[in-house]
């Protein structure tokens, strides 16, 4: 039974049998059913008469009542899908499930652009919830006609949606977490080994003083405590109040937690050496992201501008106790900051924005766009196009500010695309490790319909919703937005663990080395470095040996890996490396 259920359950055995002075409907405790009775008559004493009313109510109400619990039961299961807690297991060497390329147990939703509803992107969306062994929430969500939205108010909603998803989450996790710490740990000793085993940590000096200081200072229960001002299920989204909170209590609980990791390690020759604030940060995050999530926001065209707009005004710093006030970067000269979007996925989108017109409306040829040049209808009615024109103030803001460590952005453009060209879909990389810009060319034949809502699907088989369909599948004109479209339909087989991009690339020999040294660069989100380096091993375990040694420039790169990044979890990228670099080289 659901805890819901458990509840509702809980209420009505409270309800106490009553004398009726008149015929009306009670539901008995002890009898289990909803039952009718005559006037001045006990509960249990009906006539004859009222018995054949009495089960025409009952059968109806029983109906009613099963439609409910199964309503509330959806309801409280749908706010998590999460694996069992404490299943943590080390990385086997065997054949593992083929992986998907975007890392499991975070949140994911997809954010549409101008064309197509929310249920557009069908194409990745649905390969996504067909990897049944990745375990996530995918959302579909649209915000309204982007074009006449102003971006940096959509991607401030965004954001708070984000928190109102996450401190769902965090509620509901949370109360497992410690529910099963205290039925697992009998006494106060065992509670550091069942912490180790809640959040991945291996057996390492480090992981070790954690769990203590988590068990010790009562961490997890103190967080419950915490998270019983959040409200209940999703109505969470329509209390600012309660998204103000999460974050703040985000924000103290990380300072904490940061007290718990130690100043020094040691290596495995014994000598001492310092925990630097590039490490401290990846481990809060790994532990918070068992509590709270952060997500991954995938949008197409102007759907990736609030995407990454929202990663950057999520970003939040680090108080720590010491001298130093906040976690410190010296390799970037920046103070570390986190934030609740972890990764931001821009499909065709104008990042560099666009400065001709679509061909489609404009001769075939397009005209050049500038911000002052727009219509002054289109400025005031249409903020969105107004912000993506090339050099606008908001995509500078946008391309000036940077994204923290341990978050990723990545740009995927077609060459073929009509409406923003390959060179407008670029991210300003410059300095930024954790930015990508990748090519990806359409794999599919369009089709406007896949576009549409489900529910409106069969339309487009009849006359006129056939004559549009036919006239934007089939009319050369319109190429170019087929292309800008494609994303949306066919993008599945790109994200394929066999036929994906990046996993191609880097076993296409030489040329991977560049891809790999871009995508595993220590300051990208380390979810996606941890996955791709799944991916590497799903593919070296059923490899020829002459494959593996085109891969033998990798083997450098791994043992630096394992060496300058080891984190104290099970999983972590250093200990996949260690794997990676057996089968590369064996002795």
């Amino acid at each position: 039974m659901s805890f819901v259920g458990a509840l509702r359950r809980e209420i009505v055995m409270d309800m106490p049998e009553i004398e009726v002075p008149t015929r009306r409907h009670f539901f008995c405790h002890r009898s289990g059913r909803w039952t009718t009775e005559r006037y001045g008559r006990i509960i249990g004493e009906a006539t004859h008469a009222s018995r054949a009313t009495c089960a025409l109510w009952q059968f109806s109400m029983t109906i009613a009542a099963h439609t409910i619990r199964q309503a509330f039961d959806w309801a409280s299961a749908s706010i998590s899908q999460d694996q069992p807690i404490g299943q943590g297991k080390a990385v086997p060497d065997d054949a593992p499930l083929r992986p998907s390329i975007l890392p499991k147990n975070y949140l994911a939703e997809f954010i549409a652009g101008t064309f197509g509803p929310a249920s557009s992107g069908r194409g990745l969306t649905d390969h996504l919830e067909s990897e049944h062994h990745i375990r996530r929430v995918v959302n579909r969500t649209n915000l309204s006609v982007m074009a006449a939205q102003d971006l940096e108010a959509s991607a401030r909603r965004k954001l708070e949606e984000v928190s109102a998803t996450r401190a769902i989450k965090f509620k509901h996790t949370i109360g497992r977490i410690v529910d099963h710490v205290a039925s697992s740990a009998r006494r106060d000793q065992d509670r550091p080994h069942v912490i180790r085993e809640v959040f991945s940590l291996d057996d390492s000096a480090v992981a070790q003083q954690i769990a203590v200081r988590m068990a010790e200072t009562r961490f997890l229960e103190r967080l419950v405590q915490e998270s019983a001002a959040l409200p209940e299920g999703r109505l969470a989204g329509l209390w600012t109040a309660s998204t103000s909170h999460f974050v703040d209590l985000e924000a103290r609980f990380r300072s904490e937690f940061a007290s718990f990791v130690p100043d020094c390690e040691a290596d495995d020759a014994g000598a001492r050496r310092p925990i630097t604030d590039d490490k401290t940060l990846k481990i809060i995050n790994r532990v918070f992201d068992v509590l709270a999530p952060r997500m991954f926001l995938i949008g197409h065209s102007q759907g990736g501008l609030v995407a990454l707009r929202a990663m950057q005004l999520g970003m939040r710093r680090v108080r720590v106790g010491d001298a130093r006030g906040f976690l410190y970067s010296p390799r970037s000269g920046r103070i570390h900051r986190y934030s609740p979007v972890a990764l931001a996925i821009g499909l065709a989108t104008p990042f560099d924005g666009i400065d001709r017109s679509p061909p489609e409306f404009d001769g075939g040829q397009g005209r050049a766009l500038s911000e002052d040049g727009l219509p002054c209808l289109v400025r005031k009615l249409m903020p969105g196009i107004r912000q993506m024109v090339h050099g606008s103030t908001f995509l500078q803001t946008l391309r000036g500010a940077f994204i923290p460590s341990d978050c990723s952005a990545i740009s995927i453009g077609n060459p073929q695309d009509g409406y923003v060209s390959l060179d407008r879909t670029r991210l300003p990389v410059g300095d930024f490790k954790n930015m990508h810009n990748l090519e990806v060319s359409s794999s599919g034949r369009f089709d406007v319909a896949d576009m549409a809502p489900r529910v409106f699907r069969p339309a487009f088989a009849f006359w006129p919703a056939l004559s549009f369909r036919r006239l934007l599948n089939d009319d050369a004109r319109f190429e170019g937005l087929r292309q800008h479209c494609s994303f949306l339909v066919d993008l599945g087989a790109n994200w394929d663990v066999d036929q994906g991009e990046i996993v191609r690339q880097i076993f296409a020999g030489e040329s991977g080395q560049g891809v790999f040294d871009e995508m595993m660069d220590g300051v990208n989100f380390d979810g996606v470095r941890e996955q791709l380096m799944a991916n590497l091993l799903y593919r070296l375990r059923g490899s020829a040996p002459e494959e593996r040694r085109h891969l033998a420039w990798m083997a450098p790169r791994l043992r630096h890996m394992i060496h300058a990044e080891e984190l104290p979890f099970l999983n972590s990228t250093d200990k996949r490396a260690a794997l990676a670099l057996n089968y590369i080289e064996p002795q």
